[in-house]
């Protein structure tokens, strides 16, 4: 079933789901806000972890995007820093 960006955050929140994934697609494409905010709020007060695709905190300081940041991994502890890894060694963030 499709899920909207928040009810993803919400599974990791709840312990339903271990991480979510929203991996660049294009160089062009960039996260809006309202997508992100919230859920970022509930699930890093469940413990989990959020960032870009490079480890790099989301920053909400540019207008409604978020220009600073590509694409964004929200995981529990320990699983979100393999992920990160992962990312790396498959140059994945360079896309």
């Amino acid at each position: 079933a499709r899920l909207d960006s928040q009810c993803k955050y919400a599974l990791v929140a709840r312990g339903q789901a271990d991480g979510y994934l929203r991996l660049p697609t294009s160089n062009e494409y960039v996260e809006k806000i309202w997508d992100h905010a919230a859920g970022l709020c509930i699930a890093t007060e469940a413990g989990a972890i959020v960032s870009d695709v490079s480890g790099k905190p989301l920053d909400f300081t540019h207008g409604s995007r978020l220009e600073q940041n590509r694409g964004v991994i929200c995981a529990t502890n320990g699983l979100h820093q393999r992920i990160i890894a992962t990312i790396d060694e498959l140059a994945i963030a360079q896309i």
